[in-house]
């Protein structure tokens, strides 16, 4: 039985779709994995040396 153009461009069609619904999950998987990574945090020497110029600065 031979398939019309009609069902070989909806089943293609369909596929397309489906297939675009991946992708896209796909990607927004991976862009949300970097927002929930840990970032750097600061040292202690460096939160002294912050509070240090914000005290400079502070007294003029």
């Amino acid at each position: 039985m031979r398939k019309s153009i009609l069902g070989h461009s909806l089943t293609g069609l369909l596929t397309d779709t489906i297939l675009k619904r991946y992708i896209f999950i796909l990607i927004l998987g991976i862009f949300s994995l970097g927002s929930m990574a840990n970032p750097k945090l600061a040292s202690k020497q460096q939160i002294g040396m912050f509070i240090n110029i914000k005290d400079f600065y502070s007294i003029r």
